[in-house]
């Protein structure tokens, strides 16, 4: 990943800690971070953390991104993240907007518009119930 960033334009930092990436996030203000969830001494949620609670970098567009070498290891983190991504309906949105631009698509056009509608229709019925619920 550090040569495509570099070849593109970017200028790339490292840290193979994360006391480090935490000493780093707090000295200096970045366009973006790229945080790994797997680190050798702390996990990518309490980087995050220490990121979003002090520092320049509060506001700073983080991107997760993990690889995982070895079967098992964080496999129940990875399936935490995969489970809320089947239940946010704002995953079927940005799907069907990749459909859209790019032609590839995870769960398919069909599925993404069915979800859309569906959270669309729930919200509606909420909606409608909640406000015959007020008193004139």
């Amino acid at each position: 990943m550090i040569p495509t960033l570099t070849q593109v334009g970017y200028r790339v930092e490292t840290a193979k800690t994360g006391a480090e990436a935490i000493v780093k996030s707090q000295a200096r203000t970045y366009a973006a971070i790229l945080l790994d969830l797997i680190l050798p001494d702390t996990g990518g949620w309490e980087i995050l953390h220490a990121i979003r609670t002090a520092g320049p970098n509060q506001n700073t567009p983080v991107v997760v991104v993990t690889v995982v070498a070895e079967k098992g290891v964080a496999k129940s983190k990875i399936h935490v993240l995969a489970a809320l991504t089947r239940v946010d309906p704002l995953t079927y949105g940005v799907d069907g907007v990749r459909g859209l631009l790019i032609g590839r698509t995870h769960f398919g056009i069909p599925l993404d518009i069915a979800v859309l509608l569906g959270v669309g229709v729930l919200f509606v019925a909420f909606g409608a119930w909640r406000f015959s619920k007020i008193e004139a």
